[in-house]
């Protein structure tokens, strides 16, 4: 009897073995269903490259048209002027020719990149090397005129430098080493120097008995050109990461605009430092790697009315000086400032 049941219990397990096959074939949900791609063009939507095209229509329409244009004497800051707009400069004799070279220091040949601009104004030449050694030439023939250690002697380590700018009979320098200084643009001598709490990588901005400073945790400080005591400061937020050296601000006699490496940036009134308003360039999604960084690198410019900014992470905008809405914007990425 024990076999009968036996074998009576196998017919019944195979038979419920084949039926369960027999459903699952049939099934629509099965995983055995042979699946059919779906026709169309596949496009990833995470694409780290984008193509930029010219727009011929508008080209035609409207024509390029720009400026007339100017022979510019001086070059006082970092971008040329405060609101960093040089428009279309002319070139004195149309070709350009070698007239002299000089040694400024130390240069790129170590860890540390060269990032400070010469700048140049009423007969001489302005330079800092990776050492933060401050050197003035004479631009007629490069003659070395004097020479200034910014380095402090206590400090054997070197640093990124920040950069120069020169207004209202001063020079204004911020070596890298929590340190910004007025100088003599005659021969050096210290006026005045003040203690930072992080330092600058960013050429200082000067205009209208201001001196504006940005720090690398993000902060902009407002600093008498006088006897450099702080008028106002403004703490942004900090980022971890961001590219080699900093951008110094933009100003007029209304308000000044820094960058951040977070990819803010802001207009701070220049009377007090409150916030007039504020806009970010960072992009929508935060990569790992390289195509993470938020970092506005290049100076942002100043223009009839306009602020022009554009960030590593892929925006350049156009946004209006007194609400910062935005005029335009394109998918367009670059360390460098933009030319007006």
């Amino acid at each position: 009897m024990s076999k009968y049941l036996l074998l009576l219990s196998l017919f019944i397990l195979t038979g419920f073995a084949q039926g369960c096959s027999t459903l699952d074939s049939i099934n629509p949900f099965s995983d055995e269903e042979e699946k059919i791609p779906l026709e169309g063009e596949r496009i990833s939507v995470i694409s780290f490259q984008k193509e930029l095209e010219p727009d011929d229509m508008a080209l035609d329409a409207e024509g390029f048209i720009a400026p007339e244009p100017w022979r510019n004497e001086y070059w006082p800051q970092a971008g040329g002027y405060p609101n960093h707009a040089m428009q279309n400069l002319s070139l004195a004799s149309g070709k350009l020719t070698k007239r002299w070279t000089a040694d400024i220091g130390e240069g790129s040949q170590k860890a540390l990149p060269l990032t400070a601009q010469p700048i140049v104004f009423d007969g001489k030449i302005y330079t800092m090397d990776t050492e933060a050694r401050l050197v003035a030439f004479d631009v007629s023939n490069g003659k070395q005129l004097w020479k200034k250690e910014l380095r402090p002697k206590e400090e054997d380590e070197e640093v990124i430098t920040g950069g120069l700018s020169y207004s209202s009979g001063r020079l204004f320098a911020t070596s890298g080493y929590n340190e910004v200084f007025a100088l003599n643009p005659d021969n050096g001598q210290e006026i005045w120097k003040v203690r930072l709490k992080s330092p600058s990588r960013a050429a200082p901005t000067a205009l209208d008995g201001k001196v504006y400073v940005v720090t690398v945790d993000n902060n902009v400080l407002a600093l008498s050109e006088e006897d450099g005591t702080v008028s106002w400061e403004y703490e942004g937020l900090t980022e971890q990461a961001g590219l080699v050296g900093m951008a110094s601000p933009a100003a007029n006699k209304d308000v000044v605009i820094p960058v951040f490496t977070s990819g803010e940036m802001y207009a701070l009134r220049v009377e007090n430092g409150s916030v007039a308003w504020s806009e970010t360039l960072s992009p929508l999604r935060r990569y790992s790697g390289i195509q993470g960084i938020a970092d506005i690198r290049g100076m942002p410019v100043l223009d009839r009315g306009l602020v022009y900014a554009i960030s590593y992470g892929g925006k350049m905008v156009a946004l209006d000086e007194r609400t910062g809405s935005r005029v335009w914007q394109r998918e367009i990425g670059s360390s460098e400032t933009p030319w007006v």
